[in-house]
């Protein structure tokens, strides 16, 4: 049995002993308090209720609400659900309580007692579920291992920024239109055409971002790959929205431009392969289609720059190493590894006598 079906049995052997725990605490339950119940299956019943409130925040209410920042909503049914099964307890052994109670006092004290049974109740769930929300949450940390503010970004791609009057406020990466620089702060445009700002560089931004969702394409600009809808040489365009009737257009940077291509040919690449599984006549950016795109996606995710020399090929026939170098920014020695690797997946061909001939990509069948 290896480590990690140890730690899945472990899991469940601690789950089991907690709710084995519980439920003998609730058998000896009249120990603490009066016996009020005729029959012991009543006072585990009442622990099942407690479990069931306990594993409905563990499970659900925390992982759904908690770790989504939505606390209100979060504290809201925590409490409802508490109140719900502290009364779901009291309507079963309430007759009992009430039989117990009417024999020795009158109705006065029955009436306080009985409530300050139910507080009981209510507190001793309370304390319960507390007590799992605190377990779950440290757990989860430790799991995460970071600071709970900066996982939540990360893990649900949530952004913190500044409205006009200086307020922290958290939106979904998957709302941003583009994002731009002005002076030394960032400014991020939503769908919807709302801006916000960030005091930090494009660097950090970008870095924040990341690059799988989001490109860079100058020193000042910031796309998501989602929204660009063209993509003209050293041109960009972004699709329309609601409040932006016209496409906007951006100028990629002379310095990004090899990035930008590799990097939305690579998309289209994925695409291609997810959707259509089979070799399409024509790519959104390049001249020719590989003979296998899955081939050429499992290497390049391992090396983006495969892909960058491969659409330099596609796009400039029968060139050398010595080109290829110096627009790609690779030293020629990681360039020819490329091109071996390219040769050897029967992407690319070297044509020509070796003077005068040059690398192409290999033609579809």
């Amino acid at each position: 049995m290896d480590s990690n079906s140890m730690r899945f049995y472990g899991k469940i052997a601690a789950h089991v002993i907690f709710c084995v725990i519980l439920l003998f605490f609730f058998g000896y339950n009249c120990r603490l308090r009066p016996a009020a119940y005729p029959t012991l299956y009543k006072e585990y019943i009442t622990g099942l209720f407690s479990i069931a409130a306990i594993y409905l925040n563990y499970w659900l209410l925390f992982p759904k609400l908690y770790i989504h920042r939505e606390y209100k909503t979060y504290w809201l049914l925590t409490f409802c659900s508490v109140v719900l099964f502290t009364c779901l307890e009291m309507l079963l052994v309430g007759p009992q309580l009430l039989e117990m109670y009417s024999k020795q006092f009158d109705i006065t004290k029955i009436k306080e007692y009985l409530f300050m049974d139910t507080i009981y109740v209510l507190i001793r769930n309370g304390g319960l579920v507390l007590f799992a929300f605190a377990v779950k949450e440290i757990l989860w940390l430790r799991e995460q291992k970071g600071d709970k503010e900066s996982v939540i970004r990360k893990q649900y791609s949530l952004l913190d920024v500044k409205n006009e009057k200086h307020q922290t406020l958290f939106i979904g990466s998957n709302d941003i239109y583009y994002c731009n620089q002005e002076r030394n702060n960032s400014v991020i445009h939503l769908l919807d055409g709302t801006q916000f700002i960030r005091y930090c560089s494009m660097n950090s931004l970008e870095e924040l971002l990341g690059e799988n969702e989001f490109i860079r394409i100058s020193r000042n600009v910031i796309v998501p790959i989602i929204q660009i809808s063209k993509c003209n040489e050293n041109t960009l365009e972004l699709t329309k929205t609601e409040n932006h009737t016209e496409p906007l257009s951006f100028r990629i940077g002379d310095a990004y431009l090899s990035q930008v291509m590799s990097k939305l040919e690579f998309k289209q690449l994925a695409k291609i392969a997810r959707k259509e599984q089979r070799i399409s006549n024509t790519i959104y950016f390049g001249k020719q289609t590989p003979p296998d795109v899955q081939v050429l996606l499992e290497e390049c995710n391992n090396n983006p720059k495969l892909l960058t020399v491969y659409h330099y090929i596609s796009t400039h026939t029968h060139c050398k190493i010595g080109d290829i170098s110096n627009d790609c920014k690779i030293s020629k020695g990681s360039v020819s590894r490329y091109l071996a690797k390219l040769t050897k997946l029967k992407l690319i061909s070297y044509n020509g006598a070796k003077k005068t001939g040059g690398y192409s990509v290999v033609s579809q069948d």
